[in-house]
């Protein structure tokens, strides 16, 4: 195999880098975030530190494709607020144009870590959301939080419409090997339906529904370190076996998230925890993969 067939030499800093794994041009990356398709586009959002190549300063960076292998990087998005840094969170198209907002609107849902900078000392981890009617440029920020602080670092709203029980569910990491299901009808107003507890998962949750060759539905309740568990949900609660699977080989791939607004197929990118050593960019995406089921 020609290696060399995988990297490029980068225009602006006349350095090899990845050519289908997406990389910022500089700086820290690590969670895909946002994952949403609209109007021919693939919005891949990223926790971002633009000031450095290691963690801090959490923001949320921009990339833009139109064949999820070629990326455009955009302005950053998000910045740290007196809510706190940006952590992790989810993109939607608004299709029933909700919180006052058009239909064309696109939706982000994101966790404020309030105490992780010295000025937020004081205040939560609180779920709050986003808009942008640029088709994906220029987010602003609703004033207030669609949910108040659940446990001391409960994050990483991921959220989908179920339409068998007719409500928005989000699933929220709370604490330890805990989750949350919450249900709204507005986008606004959430409230806990269940709460389930899976070995060794924690953070970055995603809950899935998937078919298999004989059409038949198959529910996947998806954590950061690849843990998967199979299971049931009715729009209230997860009902799994609770045995464990991992998706992953090694600790590589982490925090992947599947994208909202593709009809028919599911599509995961992960975050991969390369250290580029002597790079002036920390971190890369996983190539994206199409989750299906076999029988």
């Amino acid at each position: 195999v020609d290696n060399t067939s995988f990297f490029h030499i980068s225009k602006d800093t006349e350095e090899y880098r990845p050519s289908i794994h997406f990389t910022a041009n500089t700086g820290w990356i690590n969670d895909p975030n946002g994952l949403v398709y609209s109007e021919g586009k693939y919005h891949l959002y990223f926790q971002y530190n633009p000031c450095n190549t290691s963690w801090q300063n959490m923001s949320w960076g921009h990339a833009v494709s139109s064949d999820l292998l070629h990326w455009e990087e955009q302005e950053i998005e998000l910045i740290p607020d007196e809510h706190g840094m940006m952590f992790s969170g989810c993109g939607l198209r608004n299709e029933q144009g909700l919180l006052g907002l058009p239909k064309e609107a696109l939706l982000f849902f994101y966790t404020a870590a309030g105490d992780k900078k010295p000025w937020g000392k004081e205040r939560h981890f609180t779920q709050r959301v986003a808009y942008s009617l640029e088709q994906g440029k220029n987010l602003i920020k609703l004033p207030e939080p669609c949910l108040e602080e659940i446990k001391e670092e409960s994050r990483d709203p991921k959220i989908f419409w179920h339409e068998e029980s007719k409500a928005y569910i989000m699933v929220l990491w709370i604490e330890a090997n805990d989750f949350g299901i919450f249900r709204s009808n507005n986008l606004k107003d959430w409230k806990m339906s269940s709460k389930v507890t899976l070995q060794d998962a924690w953070e970055c949750p995603d809950l899935m529904r998937l078919y298999d060759e004989e059409g038949k539905e198959n529910w996947l309740f998806w954590s950061a370190d690849g843990f998967y568990f199979w299971g049931d949900f009715d729009g209230y609660e997860f009902k799994t076996d609770g045995k464990k699977h991992l998706a992953y080989m090694n600790k590589l791939a982490y925090a992947a998230q599947t994208y909202s607004g593709v009809e028919g197929r599911t599509i995961s990118i992960p975050w991969l925890r390369t250290e580029n050593r002597g790079k002036l960019y920390t971190g890369a995406m996983g190539i994206p993969r199409e989750f299906s089921v076999r029988v």
